[in-house]
């Protein structure tokens, strides 16, 4: 018998992918016949058998197999953190479960090939960095984007000018005042005109590339999963979510660039824990996502930062989303928002994956609004 390596589930993560490869899908529809092939194989490993079938049965790998490949990192990273609160399990070991099955799906390296976390979280879930941020294989780190945001955290160098040692201001320091002066009120006279002419151009891309399958949407949106639409906030986020919503509207893609170029809707990115990119232009709220109840901590911070984005306009028209069709961040955002008095509420089910399927333009994500 082999020794046991020093991450056990790399073992755990080699066979399943053997065993994915000749069972296909049929292999995670069966716990209890995944956990005696599983043991036939490494029966020295059952604890961890038993806690990687546990999460098969919780929905991991078929959360992890829905999802968008491009985005594997931070679904990866959500369904541990799930593991966590639904099973109690420690941070470290729910990571390691997670990235064998990503690994057997074909979605990530061996679990042993990540970057260690330093040990349990204690803080609340997206307040911890290393929480946050999806999994980085130590071989090959991705390379940081280089967008412009408006949103950035780099400082402004301080500007230098020189100015003429006493005295009063020269000829031509006058001269460039006025001018100034004019170019600031020709700005105020015709900017906003051309901004209003151009808006649609501006704001509103169309898609680089056709939906792979149209009568799916870009990114699912427009997949049956069979989830009845409810009116409560899901814990779950990380599940496949209803085709109807009682509060607002579900939007697709072409829905939200026909908002952005009639109207003026503030974009809401409520997906919990940093993710890099985001929609042009969005606002990032994570805690009008999170489960809980519509009286908790989440909704007070929450509204605080959607009434600072509106002005308290609870006509103001906005649309919510989180990573796509497998997320209940937007749902649960706009449920909230609708508690909140807000009236114009839209829910864009297909998120970044689909806005990043039409090849939309993205940016830079910044800082939280409302906590993290």
């Amino acid at each position: 018998m082999n020794a046991t390596p020093a991450n056990p589930y790399d073992l755990i993560a080699a066979d399943l992918r053997g065993l994915a490869e000749q069972e296909g899908a049929a292999l995670w529809q069966d716990r209890h016949r995944l956990t005696g092939l599983m043991l036939d194989h490494q029966p020295e490993l059952r604890r961890e058998i038993k806690t990687m079938a546990s999460a098969v049965e919780l929905g991991v790998a078929q959360a992890l197999a829905d999802g968008d490949r491009s985005l594997a990192g931070i679904a990866i990273d959500r369904q541990a953190a799930l593991m966590e609160s639904e099973i109690g399990l420690r941070a470290e070991v729910a990571q390691n479960v997670v990235r064998a099955i990503a690994h057997a799906l074909n979605l990530g390296p061996l679990p042993s090939v990540y970057v260690q976390d330093l040990g349990p979280r204690s803080a609340p879930r997206g307040s911890d960095p290393r929480h946050a941020m999806p999994p980085q294989p130590v071989a090959a780190p991705p390379p940081q984007p280089a967008w412009s945001s408006p949103y950035t955290s780099q400082p402004i160098p301080p500007q230098h000018h020189s100015q003429p040692r006493g005295g009063g201001p020269s000829l031509g320091m006058i001269a460039a005042m006025l001018g100034g002066v004019l170019v600031l009120v020709l700005g105020i006279i015709f900017v906003p005109q051309m901004m209003r002419g151009s808006a649609a151009a501006t704001n509103v891309a169309a898609p680089t590339r056709p939906p792979a399958n149209a009568s799916m949407g870009y990114g699912n949106e427009l997949a049956d999963f069979r989830v009845p639409a409810q009116s409560t906030l899901q814990s779950n986020v990380g599940s496949a979510t209803p085709l109807d919503i009682p509060a607002g509207r579900r939007v697709t893609t072409e829905q939200v660039r026909e908002l952005m170029a009639s109207g003026n809707p503030l974009l809401v990115d409520v997906l919990d824990g940093a993710h890099g990119r985001t929609l042009t232009g969005a606002h990032w709220v994570p805690a009008i996502g999170r489960g809980g109840t519509f009286t908790d901590e989440h909704q007070v911070n929450g509204k605080t930062a959607i009434d600072s984005l509106t002005g308290g306009d609870t006509g103001r028209a906005l649309i919510f989303y989180c990573i796509g069709a497998n997320c209940w961040e937007s749902y649960n955002a706009t449920l909230r928002a609708a508690a909140m008095g807000y009236t114009n509420l839209h829910w864009y089910r297909g998120g970044l994956q689909a806005w990043e399927d039409a090849g939309l333009p993205m940016q830079a994500l910044g800082a939280p609004l409302g906590g993290n």
